[in-house]
């Protein structure tokens, strides 16, 4: 599937849409107190991954052949957990960007989980193993 294509189904999906303005107490945007949340599907799961104060993850993860992807890892030692819980194996890291609150724990997460392959479209991602530019495309595993 197509990169493009999953951001469509998870915006399908609801949880990038929302268009509710909330009023949360600052406390409740620290990633300890944010719950992660799991949508399913047939052939895939998106796991919500909350990430320090204000930020996401998102484990991808392919039903049929149990590999997983990770979308801007900032929190590697959560995304190993995550792993470990769903009982999948982590083959690759989407990164949206350089920044740090979103690439800040590519490396570390290399070194936790060697052989991963690290997409990002800028040499400053950190752990970079495949540069991407506009309107590439590939495949994570079968069904993403």
């Amino acid at each position: 599937m197509k990169f493009r294509f999953l951001a469509e189904r998870v915006c399908k999906l609801g949880f990038l849409g929302a268009r509710s303005l909330v009023f949360v107490p600052a406390a409740a945007l620290h990633s300890p107190l944010r719950k992660s949340s799991l949508v399913e599907q047939s052939d895939m799961k998106v796991e919500l991954l909350p990430a320090l104060t204000d930020n996401y993850m998102y484990l991808l993860i392919d039903e049929a052949t149990r590999e997983a992807a990770i979308v801007d890892p900032v929190e590697p030692q959560k995304v190993v957990d995550a792993v470990k819980k769903h009982g999948v194996k982590l083959k690759t890291v989407l990164t949206t960007h350089h920044h740090w609150d979103h690439a800040g724990g590519n490396e570390k997460l290399v070194k936790l989980m060697p052989g991963l392959t690290v997409y990002g479209g800028d040499d400053r991602v950190g752990a970079l193993t495949q540069k991407v530019t506009h309107c590439n495309t590939f495949k994570v595993s079968l069904a993403l």
